[in-house]
């Protein structure tokens, strides 16, 4: 890879200028909601008649987040949505464009996105559309919105998993991993900044290993004889999983850092997908992240599937010491298995 050419940051020390051209756009507002903490893997154990301490060690989180039946998961992404309305300083009549990016949707017809305008109270005739690539389906959709500007001026993307709708509680080691959450962002043009580099790969080895293998048209509800209740449960075969990931990961990394005419070491901040514990302390050792780079909030939220990436990178904005140039990272995995990474240069 070539030495990339040097440009003085806004502080005035030299860095290293990315080699690509940025697609200019900001996240003009950002928000997220999320239930109160709730399920203590105390109470988890007891319930599931497993040793004291299981939940707890196998997750890593004392309590998750998930909604009751006294709650609405609209709530969620009202809330998300509204904070990210007001940061950019409009209203719902001003979104040209809405992308539900979510894996749980409320049903399976009609198309989301025609549901969350619904929620929102978006005005009629608005441009609406789903991006469904499980966990990473946020991720797809701050691309997708970046190609889509200026046509859209303002594009509002929503993302609201209640991912314990689909658990296993038989299989604790991976039904601990998920919380209920909703995050938001408006996005639109900027004359700074932007994105330096976009890139996503599917390995469809890893298909099976993570599923809810009912509810399509491989296995549907009208021709199942029997109880349907196991084939809209998540499944996930967590070490083969690993086995996959470790091995695509770091080179899908380099190309997309190739692409941007970077190195790890010219990134400000990693933005990692919050799939487990065990994902997010790989990353960090396998790829020699510095702890304060990596944006990790798992222990407070758990993997809140689409909503994980916008919901750390909230985070991010609001809670680190960022800066106009810096340049994010935004990376993870989904069921499929697919890779998905974005590196944006802030405005």
């Amino acid at each position: 890879m070539n030495a990339p050419n040097t440009a003085l940051s806004d502080s005035g020390s030299v860095r290293p200028k990315a080699s690509a051209t940025p697609i200019p756009f900001a996240i003009a507002g950002i928000g997220q909601a999320a239930p109160a903490p709730r399920a203590a893997s105390a109470t988890l154990d007891a319930e599931l008649g497993l040793p004291a301490g299981t939940v707890a060690r196998v997750s890593g989180r004392a309590e998750r987040r998930f909604v009751t039946e006294h709650e609405s998961p609209d709530d969620l992404q009202r809330t998300a949505a509204n904070q990210a309305l007001n940061q950019a300083g409009i209203g719902i009549d001003d979104i040209d464009c809405l992308i539900s990016a979510s894996a749980t949707a409320r049903q399976a017809l009609p198309f989301n996105a025609a549901h969350v305008c619904r929620v929102l109270g978006a005005r009629p005739g608005i441009s609406a559309f789903d991006i469904d690539m499980t966990c990473l389906s946020a991720l797809r959709a701050l691309e997708t919105a970046a190609a889509l500007l200026p046509r859209y001026p303002n594009i509002l993307i929503v993302s609201c998993e209640i991912a314990s709708a689909g658990l296993d509680w038989r299989d604790p080691h991976s039904a601990a991993l998920f919380g209920d959450g909703a995050a938001a962002m408006v996005v639109r043009a900027s004359d700074r900044g932007g994105l330096l580099a976009a890139r996503f790969a599917v390995f469809p080895e890893g298909y099976e290993y993570c599923a809810i293998p009912g509810c399509g048209y491989h296995r549907p509800p009208s021709r199942h004889l029997g109880d349907y209740a196991p084939l809209g449960r998540f499944r996930m075969d967590g070490r083969r999983l690993y086995q996959l990931t470790a091995r695509v990961l770091p080179g899908f990394l380099r190309a997309v850092l190739e692409e941007a005419g970077l190195t790890l070491a010219d990134l400000d901040w990693v933005v990692p997908h919050q799939a487990s514990p065990g994902a997010l302390d790989h990353m960090r050792r396998r790829l020699g992240i510095p702890a304060r780079k990596l944006v990790d909030i798992f222990q407070d939220y758990g993997n809140q599937v689409a909503a994980s990436l916008p919901n750390a990178l909230f985070h991010l904005l609001r809670h680190r010491p960022v800066q106009s140039g810096d340049r994010v990272l935004l990376i993870g995995t989904s069921a499929g298995l697919g890779l998905g990474a974005l590196i944006w240069e802030l405005p």
